[in-house]
């Protein structure tokens, strides 16, 4: 099942909602020990705004859960018991400032933070949180002979927060570019 929610609270700012509920069930007539329930509820949410004609602001926020495990008979039972194996909940938060200084050149940089966790019956669990610095600049005009310049270059830094009885946290930092010139004949 999905809904979505979009609201224009102002000439500048709206609301976008993404709801998302789903199950999946396998079952067999013959072999039920394999009987499976996975359910998922997923909630996606931005806010906008365009502080200035040349400018605008990006708050989104994504939430995401599932539990998954057997969805079987006891030994002379009629109903079938779901008994979950695991638990996931992910989340992730995320601002973005970006500026059109001039028509067909933008630049942005986003900030966000992903959170993992996951959890077991037997009570283990995990917890991850991972850092993102997005920056990006894109130019896409029209040049004058029937001419268009499409390129963006990118900046794409992320850091992993990992257990202490582990060395050290995972770094990601590196830089996308490319561009496309194009000319009618």
């Amino acid at each position: 099942m999905d809904a979505l929610l979009n609201v224009k609270v102002s000439k500048t700012l709206s609301v976008v909602q993404n709801y998302q509920i789903n199950a999946n069930y396998l079952i067999y007539d013959y072999d039920e020990p394999r009987n499976t329930l996975t359910r998922i509820r997923r909630i996606d949410t931005t806010l906008s705004d365009s502080m200035f004609s040349f400018g605008f602001i990006r708050l989104t926020h994504n939430f995401f859960f599932q539990d998954r495990g057997s969805y079987t008979r006891d030994a002379g039972q009629d109903a079938r018991t779901y008994s979950v194996a695991q638990q996931l909940y992910q989340q992730n938060v995320g601002v973005t400032l970006g500026v059109r200084p001039v028509p067909g050149i933008s630049l942005s940089a986003t900030q966000s933070l992903a959170n993992t966790r996951n959890y077991f019956p037997s009570g283990s669990s995990t917890n991850r949180n991972r850092w993102n610095l997005n920056l990006s600049g894109v130019v896409d005009r029209d040049l004058p002979g029937d001419m268009t310049l499409h390129g963006s270059v990118q900046h794409i830094g992320e850091y992993t927060e990992r257990p202490s009885y582990l060395p050290s946290a995972e770094m990601v930092d590196y830089w996308l570019a490319g561009a496309t010139f194009t000319k009618s004949f």
